[in-house]
């Protein structure tokens, strides 16, 4: 049900009652974890709709937290190669296609290309989760409220990214999955070759530079993120600290905001959120001075044993 997206998972308390279920499972029902890797890899016949790309996100939520809390890396790389996945499986142009057509239109086009593939695990692993935050991010910039989704579509978008990332951050940050963390971090500072088709460092960050205004939790989550795969570009940590002195909030749009109102006064509210919304990135990013110092520990720290 949920590799078809046929579970109803449209509120990130449904979300909470699929993971509790998943919790009361004895953890030998939920092996080999074959079955819930095919259910992850798995995407959706189309993007075109908002419902549709929540459901589907919903449940490699899920799964992921299951996989991550009751499996070892080892396992679960060594049944991804096994079950032969491609990175290419999500690549940018298939998320392009799906959002305007069926998958089943396009499936053939890239079989070929797809089964050509012969990436690492822990690389197919990484980029799967890389792409699903490319995914996130540009529904939450790029479509508008009350326009293309509704509010609680929206505040379900902006949670399920909140996870997605505190599992990223999780991942990296545990230690017990260092095979995936270099993996991530070689991708990203290679990236200059493959961004035709996947997300690179620089066009996500773009995308999170947008939200300082509207949505500055999910900023400092990136923020966190970014110090984890050793991302020590002064250009952006610059970005992240000068925030308070862009005074113009023009270029930004902060109707995406599920908290903005929608009174008369609603320019001058929003200019006011705005400005508080940026002090907060401003004052809850790590200094730009102590930034190299920061991603040292978190990377000693990873490799020492316990």
């Amino acid at each position: 049900m949920l590799s078809k997206q046929q579970m109803h998972i449209d509120s990130h308390d449904a979300l909470g009652v699929l993971n509790t279920l998943f919790e009361t499972l004895a953890p030998s029902s939920l092996r080999p974890v074959d079955m819930l890797l095919r259910s992850m890899f798995v995407i959706p016949y189309t993007m075109a709709s908002v419902s549709t790309v929540q459901l589907w996100i919903s449940g490699i939520l899920a799964i992921l937290r299951v996989l991550i809390s009751q499996s070892t890396e080892d396992i679960v790389l060594s049944r991804i190669q096994e079950l032969s996945f491609s990175p290419l499986l999500i690549s940018c142009q298939n998320i392009a296609k799906l959002r305007e057509r069926d998958y089943t239109q396009q499936s053939t086009e890239n079989c070929a290309e797809q089964s050509q593939e012969k990436a690492p695990p822990e690389e197919t692993f990484s980029r799967f989760l890389l792409q699903l935050v490319g995914i996130l991010l540009e529904d939450i910039v790029h479509k508008e409220l009350k326009v293309d989704l509704t509010e609680q579509q929206h505040t379900f978008y902006c949670q399920q990214l909140g996870t997605l990332l505190m599992c990223l951050v999780h991942i990296f940050k545990s230690g017990t999955f260092r095979r995936i963390t270099n993996a991530a971090t070689r991708l990203f500072k290679g990236d200059g070759d493959s961004g035709n088709y996947y997300y690179t460092l620089e066009s996500l960050s773009d995308l999170v530079e947008s939200m300082f205004p509207t949505h500055p939790s999910l900023v400092l989550l990136w923020c966190q993120f970014l110090l984890l795969i050793d991302y020590t570009n002064y250009n952006w940590w610059s970005e992240v600290h000068q925030t308070l002195k862009r005074n113009s909030l023009s270029s930004t749009k902060l109707l995406l905001s599920p908290q903005m109102s929608t009174d008369s006064d609603e320019p001058e509210q929003e200019s006011k959120l705005g400005m508080c919304n940026r002090e907060i990135v401003r004052r809850g990013a790590p200094s730009s001075c102590s930034v190299i110092m920061c991603v040292r520990t978190c990377m000693i720290q990873s490799i020492l044993p316990g």
